[in-house]
């Protein structure tokens, strides 16, 4: 399932995306939100729905009429206005538990973005001078749905709703 934000009437869209084709989320189903915000807020009580609206779409139940093309929609970032953007680097901090011991371990670095930095597809934007004297790195942005705090490596992937590609 691929989820899309879009401008329409001068505000923020949430659209599922089946092959080039947009279908607006509260138009598919009354209970669905029109802003990926609310659709992750609520992400346990609106993603079983969307999934089941995806898979009417993609067998034949919900007409082609009821979407618009995706090459007249200006899209904008998959999570517009993220609550908070955080990086890690793995295997950047070093420690040795003793002085005696030959064995390091190895820690990723965490750090926070700016989250007002995240851009849709298309040219990334910013000041001229920041192209010159920034470093910008490419990574993959993992889009967490549900609350929580820490969380377990098993338990993971029930806290992440999507990914992203990061370039910043």
């Amino acid at each position: 399932m691929k989820l899309v934000c879009y401008i329409k009437e001068s505000h923020e869209q949430l659209a599922l995306l089946v092959g080039d084709i947009l279908y607006d989320m509260d138009v598919l189903h009354p209970e669905l939100p029109s802003t990926m915000s609310m659709f992750l807020n609520y992400w346990e009580d609106y993603f079983p729905l969307a999934k089941v609206m995806n898979e009417s779409i993609e067998q034949g139940k919900i007409s082609f009429n009821k979407g618009i093309p995706l090459g007249s929609a200006n899209l904008i970032s998959p999570v517009p206005l993220p609550a908070a953007c955080l990086s890690a680097f793995g295997n950047t901090v070093e420690e040795t538990p003793d002085d005696s011991s030959d064995i390091s371990t190895s820690k990723p670095a965490f750090y926070f973005t700016n989250h007002h930095s995240v851009q849709g597809p298309g040219e990334v934007t910013c000041m001229p001078d920041h192209l010159h004297k920034l470093d910008f790195e490419l990574g993959v942005a993992i889009v967490v749905c549900a609350h929580g705090r820490n969380i377990t490596a098993s338990e993971a992937d029930r806290y992440i709703g999507g990914f992203m590609i990061r370039i910043g």
